[in-house]
């Protein structure tokens, strides 16, 4: 026990019933040491009953973004950051069905958004995230979707 509350060590990861306030870490991505405040914070079960303990993750706050992005598209659509690039690049940062311009960064509307079919899982396009979610209103149904458009330029 310390001055601070339960510390616990466990796997290598220190575990803390108050976090401290003060001190650096190395990130574990780039490397660099960094004041404590520039890493989240992560939550487990504390064993003893006694509220969760926490602690400080082990990559810096963009590190960690960039860590969960490449994380995300291999498990969710089995891509690898390269082929993520190649697609942008093949679809001049541009969405497929409208047009639109797509940015790295910026907001989530601007973004791409990786197209895949729900029931395979494999990967189409890449889309804006209203085109992306315009699909998923229709729940890619193509009879209602042609509905729609005949609606449309019936009512133009």
């Amino acid at each position: 026990m310390s001055s601070k509350g339960l510390t616990l060590e466990t796997k290598g990861l220190k575990l803390y019933s108050e976090l401290p306030t003060e001190g650096t870490q190395v990130c574990k991505s780039c490397e660099k040491e960094l004041p404590l405040s520039a890493f989240s914070v992560g939550e487990r079960k504390n064993p003893w009953r006694m509220g969760n303990l926490k602690f400080i993750r082990g990559r810096c706050k963009p590190c960690m973004v960039q860590y969960v992005r490449v994380r995300k598209l291999a498990r969710k659509y089995g891509l690898s950051p390269e082929q993520f690039q190649a697609m942008k690049n093949a679809q001049d940062y541009k969405c497929y069905l409208c047009g639109r311009q797509l940015k790295d960064k910026g907001t989530r509307l601007e973004q791409p958004c990786i197209d895949h079919n729900h029931v395979t899982d494999k990967v189409r396009k890449l889309l804006c995230f209203m085109c992306n979610a315009g699909l998923g209103m229709f729940e890619e149904n193509q009879e209602v979707l042609a509905k729609a458009i005949a609606y449309l330029k019936e009512h133009a």
